[in-house]
């Protein structure tokens, strides 16, 4: 006799636990990339070009009101937090399976994704500056 399979369940098992509400999510999700480019022309791409670039203008909103480093800081990482706890499906995504994009769409994503890490980065250095003086 085999052994009961361990782990998080998949295929039908896994289906049978989602709600009503994530089976739709994900169906009217599928239908309007299907409806706006097409079968064929939908991919993991749309998924983390689009949260990838959510991320980036919540960010960007984020800061906008304040000159002060420390809170531009502070801002930038609730502005993440917020959206990732209201999209947590495309957030996984984007953090964990963007690797699998196609090649072609791999370096839109890679600039994204560095463009937000610089912008933190600009924050941390623009912190150091004012603690130490520079």
């Amino acid at each position: 006799m085999a052994k009961p399979r361990a782990g998080p369940p998949t295929g039908r098992a896994r289906r049978a636990t989602r709600t009503p509400n994530q089976l739709s999510d994900v169906r009217e999700a599928a239908l309007a990339l299907f409806a706006a480019r097409g079968y064929r022309s939908t991919g993991m791409r749309d998924i983390v070009l689009n949260t990838l670039d959510a991320v980036l203008a919540a960010q960007t909103d984020a800061v906008a009101s304040t000159n002060d480093v420390v809170e531009q800081l502070r801002r930038t990482a609730e502005s993440q937090v917020r959206y990732f706890a209201r999209f947590p499906r495309e957030s996984i995504v984007t953090t964990r399976d963007f690797a699998w994009a196609d090649d072609a769409d791999l370096p839109g994503i890679l600039v994204r994704r560095n463009d937000y890490r610089h912008r933190i980065a600009v924050r941390i250095a623009g912190i150091g500056a004012r603690l130490t003086g520079k």
